[in-house]
């Protein structure tokens, strides 16, 4: 598989599992934050508490959210930057994990 696409994949899969967001139609950058943003909205509606675990279990700046409250399109803003978070994150486990050893036929039962 391309590994943009992988990329595409596996940041769409950790936001399903992560915020309940349905997965998007298309497998695009734009899809993904769309319908992240869509998750977000409802979200937001919940109140302030609900809107914040979410942010701190996604690893969002809460710098980054303060900047932008109070401006239009804040579900779509804040939607970027939580791809944009899950981006660096899953590329951070692709450096960082350590391969897999070969298989030892040897080994094998």
């Amino acid at each position: 598989m391309d590994t943009n696409r992988q990329l595409l994949q596996d940041v769409q899969t950790k936001l399903v599992q992560e915020a309940g967001m349905v997965p998007a139609n298309t497998l695009s950058e734009e899809a993904i934050v769309n319908a992240l943003a869509d998750r977000l909205a409802q979200i937001i509606t919940q109140g302030p508490d609900a809107f914040y675990r979410l942010m701190y279990r996604l690893d969002v700046s809460e710098k980054k959210i303060r900047a932008i409250t109070g401006t239009n399109d804040v579900a779509q803003k804040v939607a970027r930057f939580v791809y944009e978070r899950q981006v660096q994150k899953v590329l951070s486990r692709r450096a960082n994990t350590p391969p897999r050893p070969l298989a030892d036929d040897d080994m094998t039962w």
